[in-house]
C-alpha cells in the first residue's frame, strides 16, 4: 500500500497540473477572443475562394 506522503504528493502534482491547464486554457480563450474576427475573415475568404473555384470549374466543363 502507498504511504500517505506519496498520496499527498500525487494529489499535489495533479492539483498543480490542473492549475497550469486552467491558466493555459484561460490564456487561449483570451487570445481567441481578441482575434476571433481574423479567424472568421480567413474562413470567409477560404470559403469564397473554394466556391469561386467550383463555379469556375463547372463553367469550364468540369464536374461537380
Amino acid at each position: 500500500m502507498n504511504s500517505p506522503e506519496s498520496l499527498i504528493a500525487r494529489i499535489l502534482k495533479w492539483a498543480f497540473a490542473l492549475f497550469i491547464a486552467a491558466i493555459v486554457l484561460r490564456w487561449t480563450v483570451c487570445i481567441i477572443m481578441e482575434i476571433w474576427w481574423v479567424l472568421v475573415l480567413l474562413a470567409a475568404i477560404g470559403i469564397g475562394i473554394y466556391v469561386a473555384f467550383r463555379v469556375w470549374k463547372s463553367r469550364h466543363g468540369g464536374q461537380w
